[in-house]
């Protein structure tokens, strides 16, 4: 699961109990720019019992598929407010699975969305 955690990081709900939260135990991955490296930031990852995974110096493109489906989360929640979780999964899928993947173009696939690059191999 891909969190915003820098979000946290800048504003944290002192109301949360990090040990008994949802994310609690989950990897957290990043790049390796200096504020992901910080002490200060270690620590707050220590706290909030996640495991901490970093780049390699020779992969600079490791982090891509992550920023990826974070600038694709971005465009489909265009930051609404969702009464449960449910909702906002049912709002990420239809993004995906009625838009996005219809629509987008991808270089991978000879600049064509996916459902039209599947549609060439089906028929």
């Amino acid at each position: 699961m891909v969190i915003k955690f820098t979000q946290l990081s800048i504003v944290p709900n002192r109301n949360i109990d990090p040990v008994h939260h949802w994310w609690a135990g989950c990897i957290l991955h990043s790049d390796r720019g200096s504020q992901y490296c910080s002490d200060t930031y270690r620590k707050l990852i220590k706290d909030h019992r996640l495991t901490f995974s970093i780049s390699a110096k020779v992969w600079c493109s490791e982090n891509a598929c992550a920023e990826s489906f974070n600038s694709l989360m971005v465009e489909a929640i265009h930051g609404e407010i969702f009464a449960t979780r449910k909702k906002m999964r049912q709002r990420v899928f239809e993004y995906i699975e009625l838009d996005y993947n219809r629509t987008s173009r991808r270089s991978a696939g000879g600049f064509v969305s996916p459902k039209a690059f599947e549609a060439q191999y089906i028929a």
